[in-house]
């Protein structure tokens, strides 16, 4: 680790989403069975295009649920934060798997836990 990395301890992830609200699986409304909505951070270099490692899975959504919910994590996956460097671009991406299926979101923060 270079003098002028930053140390990241942990990264606290909180967004306000939904899915569609709707699907034909009646048996999973409400759970997160068959959930195919779901959110993940990664670690971008700095030109806010290329990958650093693996993206990590932060939250998913309640299945054919269309109130708001509000998912929270502290990620600490050592391996993760160690791949945090200066400069480096911290995103979240909002994911949905199918066609029908939407990821809404309201609001989104990411704060980084220091020592």
């Amino acid at each position: 680790m270079k003098c002028n990395s930053p140390v990241v301890k942990g990264i606290k992830v909180t967004v306000e989403s939904h899915d569609q609200g709707w699907s034909d699986y009646r048996d999973d409304h409400g759970t997160y069975n068959n959930s195919w909505t779901w959110g993940e951070l990664a670690v971008l270099a700095a030109d806010g295009q290329t990958q650093i490692g693996k993206r990590i899975h932060v939250y998913t959504n309640l299945h054919a649920v269309d109130e708001w919910q509000v998912h929270s994590k502290i990620v600490t996956d050592p391996l993760f934060l160690e791949s945090i460097q200066a400069q480096h671009v911290i995103a979240l991406y909002l994911c949905s798997r199918y066609p029908g299926w939407c990821n809404y979101t309201r609001h989104a923060s990411i704060n980084l836990l220091g020592p």
